[in-house]
């Protein structure tokens, strides 16, 4: 697998941990909740060959410090995307979010339409309320600390474990990504900036309209080009809401990865590494 250099860039006060590879059209990549720019390591190499391919870990996340006045809603998040972009001077780029990231590249092409080419929604988030128990007790006074303290305390071992049990499909899930991931994103100090990105975005009853009302109202006056690739399986975002986001989006299409829950980068990376850059050619 190609780990790509680990580079350092100030957006304002926050130093920004970040990935930059490749010649061609520019591609940002926004990872998920609790994620990192590691996480898009099966995709890098692959979309690296066709397109400039950035990818940084958001504020609060991986190495990318936390700043206390940051909200971490939809609207920051897209905010500092876009600064990001800016301080690397790139004008406008495709934009392949994940989960959380795939509500923070819709946010972004509300917000700043002039930035963003087009669109690929993985598994993502911001299309409804509905989203796994998990993360909805996790926003839960006190639940929510020791859930996460237990989680971020584990050995590498087990973390491998929990990652390849959570997947439909593990069997891409390799011990190298793992001994990529582990460090970046499961590390104590990541406790407090998760569980305020968790209560920014989630309350018992799922995702908060707050988040995905704005989103809802403007899917149809986003024309980028949009695909939207979803897990058959995927048990933390349902495949509802990718439905419905391809119904909703003027100009999208659906397609749907068998054998495969939340992360298709990790479960099945060569169909997802395929259908990302054939849209992108196309």
């Amino acid at each position: 697998m190609f780990i790509p250099q680990e580079r350092y860039i100030k957006i304002g006060l926050i130093n920004t941990r970040y990935m930059a590879e490749g010649e061609g059209s520019p591609v940002v990549l926004v990872h998920g909740m609790g994620g990192s720019a590691s996480g898009w390591l099966p995709s890098f190499s692959a979309f690296a060959a066709q397109h400039r391919v950035y990818a940084m870990d958001l504020v609060g996340h991986g190495r990318t410090n936390m700043v206390e006045e940051a909200s971490l809603d939809a609207a920051y998040l897209a905010g500092f995307v876009k600064d990001f972009m800016a301080e690397l001077k790139i004008e406008r780029a495709h934009l392949v979010g994940h989960s959380m990231g795939g509500a923070v590249s819709l946010q972004l092409a509300i917000d700043y339409p002039e930035r963003v080419n087009k669109l690929v929604l993985a598994d993502s988030s911001g299309l409804g309320k509905e989203l796994t128990i998990l993360f909805r007790i996790v926003s839960l006074p006190l639940a929510g600390e020791l859930l996460v303290a237990q989680d971020y305390k584990g050995d590498i071992k087990k973390y491998a474990a929990a990652t390849r049990k959570s997947a439909k499909n593990a069997a891409n899930i390799t011990d190298e990504l793992i001994e990529n991931l582990y460090p970046v994103e499961r590390s104590p100090e990541h406790v407090k900036p998760l569980l305020k990105v968790v209560r920014q975005w989630v309350n018992w009853a799922g995702l908060k309209k707050s988040i995905y009302g704005s989103i809802l109202q403007h899917l149809p006056s986003i024309r980028n080009p949009t695909l939207v690739i979803w897990g058959r399986q995927d048990t933390i975002v349902p495949l509802a809401l990718g439905e419905l986001a391809a119904k909703s989006l003027p100009n999208a299409r659906l397609e749907v990865i068998d054998q495969c829950g939340h992360i298709p980068m990790f479960e099945q990376p060569e169909i997802f590494n395929r259908l990302v850059l054939d849209f992108l050619k196309n």
